[in-house]
């Protein structure tokens, strides 16, 4: 049954849509797990069924599932960012649909779709079929992004002049990153932190990052026209697009095997550090992180996924938006609380994970202060998840009404 049709503003359509796209997807992992990489696999039968089946659910002019031979457990897409003029930017929205099974394209747009999966995904163990569909659906929402939440182009056509910055700021981003993991393993290995030193960047973010973060929140409250100006100005534009791209997921039912593989992936990452217990020595690389990660925030490089328990935190509170509405079928009130559960469950196995067992101790503990000192992540600080959950509704029922 569709859920889309009982209440016209509930934009949650449930994993009935997804069902056959699943069950194909899962005779695909079948037959390549463990097997030699060969670009012909993105020609394989099953795989070209399961393209023709994206095309229809999402109304593609082309889909294609690609392979890469990387061992790393990831997945990627190829967003539409095509717009880069006001005409082209209005073509790109006026391909969007809304039918009974969520947001598609008009063929007539002729817009494409690429997720290419590394033979890692494929061939590890850790994650289940839903998990790794979950992380498609995550990639696919990437797709939908821009056509969703800019609808009157405003903020769409910035984020594409400022493309080549974001990439620049990326690098630097990523130096800072590898030099606080470069400090964090010397650390690891001493006894005691007595010839530790406060460093330049840690006095910088001590004391200009609440100001910063103030003066961001009042500009945003006196220049705001519309709900969505926090999300999507130029530096948060990326960042909201993770964000919905998770919701996306979660719209198919899919958000507790999203944040079930993320939380799998998060502890192969972190796990590999092997981060000593003792206490002091915790205390500094949590007081190392926080002021490392506010400087990054004031820079405005931090890369755009958010930030440890942010993004399972943001699906939860999508549910529970959907949950109080009006007039919610009682079946789909059942299975929204029961993945709102899952997903809280999460959140307390990570928080309460047994520290004479935990690995990574100091990050556990530095994401559990961030989800309970800000949401997860600095920049919750000055966006509004609540608005990104109205604008989908609210584009949602336009669109269906058409």
């Amino acid at each position: 049954m569709s859920y889309a049709k009982n209440v016209l503003q509930e934009a949650y359509f449930g994993p009935e849509y997804i069902k056959q796209v699943q069950l194909q997807f899962n005779k695909i992992r079948a037959k390549f797990r463990n097997k030699p990489y060969s670009t012909s696999m993105a020609q394989d039968s099953d795989v070209l069924k399961f393209n023709r089946m994206m095309e229809q659910l999402f109304g593609f002019n082309a889909f294609s599932l690609a392979f890469s031979p990387s061992s790393d457990i990831n997945a990627y897409a190829l967003p539409i960012i095509c717009a880069q003029t006001p005409e082209e930017c209005k073509r790109m929205v006026s391909t969007l649909k809304a039918a009974k099974s969520g947001f598609r394209f008009d063929k007539m747009g002729k817009i494409n779709g690429l997720i290419t999966l590394n033979r890692g995904t494929l061939n590890t163990t850790v994650l289940t079929d839903e998990e790794v569909m979950a992380i498609m659906l995550h990639e696919l929402g990437h797709n939908f992004f821009e056509a969703v939440t800019d609808s009157k182009c405003i903020y769409t056509l910035t984020a594409a002049m400022l493309n080549a910055i974001k990439r620049v700021n990326e690098i630097i981003s990523a130096r800072l990153r590898t030099q606080m993991a470069k400090d964090i393993q010397p650390l690891a290995a001493q006894k005691d932190v007595e010839n530790a030193c406060i460093s330049v960047k840690q006095l910088i973010g001590s004391f200009i990052a609440k100001p910063i973060g103030f003066l961001n929140k009042i500009v945003g409250k006196i220049t705001k026209h519309e709900t969505m100006y926090d999300n999507m100005r130029s530096n948060r534009f990326w960042y909201t697009n993770e964000k919905f791209a998770d919701t996306f997921a979660a719209m198919y039912g899919y958000g507790p095997a999203l944040h079930s593989a993320l939380m799998k992936m998060y502890d192969i990452g972190y796990s590999q550090f092997n981060l000593p217990k003792n206490p002091v020595i915790t205390a500094y690389i949590v007081f190392d992180l926080f002021l490392t990660d506010i400087l990054l925030y004031i820079l405005n490089i931090k890369d755009e996924h958010p930030d440890g328990l942010t993004r399972i935190k943001v699906s939860c509170d999508y549910l529970k938006s959907e949950l109080a509405k009006e007039g919610l079928d009682p079946k789909l009130k059942k299975e929204l609380t029961n993945q709102l559960d899952q997903m809280e469950q999460l959140i307390e196995d990570y928080v309460s994970f047994p520290k004479d067992q935990d690995s990574y101790r100091a990050i556990r503990l530095y994401y559990t202060f961030l989800y309970r000192a800000f949401g997860g992540d600095l920049r919750e600080m000055d966006t509004d998840n609540a608005a990104i959950f109205k604008t989908i509704d609210k584009r949602y029922e336009e669109l269906y009404k058409k």
